[in-house]
């Protein structure tokens, strides 16, 4: 989706980059410095290239892959965000998990991703189940946290699994959790359930202690004791047709020493300490690997493999592999996942076909994963979602090198608060939580309560000042400092804050004074900032709320000024925007035969007037937000415009020295009224953040070229820093940002 205009409305989205760079490029400088997390403890630093991939998962149409540095990558079909990048829009090649740092585990079964932190708490994404009561599920595309019952923490886990729409949990004290649908008794609590009664919190297993390593199978668990014993329930492989609920765990009868396991849709498999492998349960597809057909309700050995380190189950096919190194499969291979250069089912291991090396091995629903020594992952099989990473969509029998997993994610993610953040600067970040605006102070790690709401619909709008945070509830407008409230206006609304000033109504408020001016003739509304601009000094410039037809600006002494129309044909002005004493506008003329157009122009201090670009007009131009379509900042002027000719959309941008350079033209076909490209930011170095269809680009104008591209939610921005050198120079510094929801990136670009 494309990435949404910055807005700092309570229900807002927010999510943050972080990137410093000194502006002029002559002045650059050097600032790197410590960032914290919100519990104060500084990230490992990273050397560029030194994280390589340390395990992989599969599910249905997608594939994860954990690195040493903690974070995931994901690639394959997303319409159920099973990617958990934010989005629901497919990869063929790997991606970073940007909301997720500090993992130690990962699980895929299905459309369904799970992710185990460091600190012991387990994350889902992909397929969601809204409520008992509607049993339609949606799209998850981002990582939740598992909560106990009542919104309890859920944590102390050690090791996770992801079955077909239900999970396990494994926990330090070697209990087993299960959460999720239990129509087969796959919760192991003693109880069935209907299909459609979705046990959302986890629930612990009964009867099971001492446990080491869980699988979660298609209906069922498999668990493995510290006394080499494994535990079964759910549902039952004694019948094809009926499969009977075991919702208790019973112990699996012939097997003992063993010192792994794993769950396909409906089979297990047990590794045993003399590297045997054994296997039991439905085998239509050969998938026991025992040279039949035929379903074993009591484990068999598997014959031909002896040196087997660990194994992995997919649906009806499984991988194993040997100590050398090598990889062995067998069962299902429609979509040629077992790698053997064809698509014929096995009914006895054979070799995967040109690997060698391997580390690790991950079998999907009808795909496999493989990781080799040198840190490179490979898939084969079904790739019909791009589950194979190859950036392609074409199915493979042979194993084919996943792509991306060796680049860098330019994000970092900084903060991860309790609701969405409203708005943030280089020491606090400010977000909402219930009916609380709170405040956390990024030098000193520490969480202020800032006000609390009479109900979650009442707190309309919040934002920084220069020095507190001011906020709308219901009808009064208040301005918070340093831990308390120090004056409020009844039935005035917050419409924007800037340094210490705030428009609140139709007046500009000096908020650390409390002494305000009327902006006549304002009548300003909810989500009219198209008709307004408020600088850090106070001013504001602004046009009438009728059809506008002049400039007017309130100058902090109280001087009013009116900008008129003053060139002939002139029949209205608006969007004015402000850059130190300049305005940037657009101007409607008419000429004799009635026919209407637009220009952009620049109000010098002096008074003189350039024409910018001109194009086509429609009366809708009135209501939009200027800053869509034209932006200033710092003498930099990004604008596009409409070639008529052409039938096509196009970006310039205007340097400070009066010269244009082109930025970007859409594809043909846009109409006028279609405007695909979006103007989302302005840095004051010219670097330009823009959006086309699906995805924003990054332009850096002194450069001439782009330098990154997203295709992932939240919204990109910058905030402006100080920093001295020795000599005791200041600098001001960019700091670019990625806002999503409750989350604060930093972005390099």
């Amino acid at each position: 989706m494309t990435m949404r205009i910055r807005t700092r409305w309570l229900p807002g989205i927010i999510c943050v980059l972080f990137a410093l760079v000194a502006y002029p490029a002559a002045a650059a400088a050097n600032s790197a410095g410590t960032i914290y997390t919100q519990e104060g403890r500084a990230p490992a630093a990273q050397t560029p290239g030194a994280a390589k991939t340390a395990s992989l998962a599969g599910g249905c149409l997608h594939s994860l892959a954990l690195r040493s540095d903690g974070t995931i990558w994901s690639w394959g079909d997303n319409y159920w965000g099973e990617l958990g990048d934010g989005t629901t829009i497919s990869r063929a090649e790997a991606v970073p998990v940007k909301s997720l740092k500090g993992v130690s585990g990962i699980a895929a079964r299905n459309c369904n991703s799970m992710a185990l932190l460091s600190d012991g708490t387990v994350w889902t994404w992909g397929v969601t189940i809204p409520s008992a009561s509607d049993a339609y599920p949606y799209p998850g595309p981002a990582p939740v946290q598992v909560k106990g019952n009542f919104g309890q923490a859920f944590d102390g886990v050690i090791a996770i699994s992801a079955g077909m729409e239900y999970y396990l949990a494994l926990k330090s004290d070697g209990t087993v959790w299960a959460w999720g649908r239990n129509a087969s008794g796959q919760l192991g609590d003693g109880t069935v359930s209907d299909y459609y009664d979705y046990h959302y919190s986890p629930s612990q297993v009964t009867g099971l202690d001492s446990v080491i390593a869980i699988a979660a199978g298609g209906s069922f668990g498999l668990a493995l004791k510290s006394d080499g014993t494994v535990w079964e329930w759910g549902g039952s492989f004694d019948d094809e047709d009926n499969p009977a609920p075991r919702p208790t765990p019973f112990q699996v009868k012939g097997l003992d020493g063993v010192t792994a396991l794993t769950a396909g849709l409906q089979h297990g498999l047990a590794l045993r300490s003399d590297g045997s492998v054994w296997a039991w349960g439905h085998n239509d597809k050969g998938q026991l690997g025992d040279g039949t057909t035929t379903l074993r309700s009591v484990p068999v050995q598997l014959p031909g493999l002896a040196n087997v380190v660990s194994l992995s189950a997919g649906d009806d096919h499984n991988l194993a592999l040997d100590g050398d190194g090598t990889v062995w499969a067998w069962g299902a291979n429609r979509s040629g996942q077992l790698g053997d250069g064809g698509t014929t089912q096995r009914l006895s291991p054979v070799r995967v076909q040109g690997l060698d090396s391997v580390t690790a091995v991950a079998a999907g629903d009808y795909h496999s994963l493989a990781l080799r020594r040198d840190g490179t992952a490979w898939g084969w099989g079904d790739n019909q979602g791009g589950q194979l990473g190859d950036g392609s969509y074409l199915d493979s029998p042979v194993p084919v090198e996943v792509q991306g997993l060796d680049r860098q994610s330019p994000e970092t993610l900084l903060y991860r608060v309790a609701g969405p953040i409203l708005d943030f600067d280089a020491t606090r970040v400010l977000f909402y939580y219930g009916k609380e605006l709170w405040l956390y102070d990024r030098v000193n790690h520490a969480q202020i309560k800032v006000a609390e709401a009479e109900s979650i619909y009442t707190l309309s709008r919040a934002e920084l000042s220069a020095e507190g945070v001011v906020y709308t509830d219901r009808q009064k407008t208040s301005y918070w400092k340093d831990g308390a409230v120090r004056r409020s206006w009844e039935g005035a609304y917050l419409f924007d804050a800037n340094g210490n000033f705030a428009v609140l109504g139709d007046s500009v408020v000096d908020l650390t004074t409390g002494s305000s001016r009327d902006l006549p003739n304002a009548a300003f509304y909810r989500d009219m900032h198209n008709r307004f601009d408020l600088s850090a000094d106070g001013t504001v410039a602004y046009t009438l709320s009728a059809q506008p037809s002049e400039i007017y600006v309130s100058l902090p002494d109280g001087t009013m000024k009116t900008i008129g129309l003053t060139s002939p044909g002139d029949s209205a002005y608006f969007g004015v925007l402000m850059d130190g004493t300049d305005l940037l506008y657009s101007a409607v003329t008419q000429d004799s035969a009635g026919n209407t157009a637009r220009s952009l122009r620049l109000r010098s201090s002096d008074g003189r007037v350039t024409t910018i670009a001109t194009d086509s007009f429609a009366s809708s131009d009135y209501a939009a937000d200027p800053r869509q379509s034209y932006r200033i900042e710092n003498g930099w002027i990004a604008y596009r415009t409409y070639d008529e000719a052409a039938k096509r959309w196009r970006l310039d941008v205007r340097t400070p020295d009066g010269v244009t350079k082109h930025v970007y033209t859409a594809p043909v076909g846009a109409s006028r009224t279609d405007k695909p490209i979006t103007i989302l930011r302005l840095a004051p170095d010219g670097t330009i953040v823009y959006a086309d269809q699906n995805t924003t680009y990054v332009y850096a104008s002194q450069a001439g070229k782009v330098v990154a591209a997203f295709n992932e939610s939240g919204e990109l921005d910058y905030r402006e820093h100080v920093a001295s050198s020795q000599d005791g120079v200041e600098y001001r510094l960019l700091a670019w940002y990625l806002l999503d929801g409750s989350l604060l990136y930093g972005v390099r670009l």
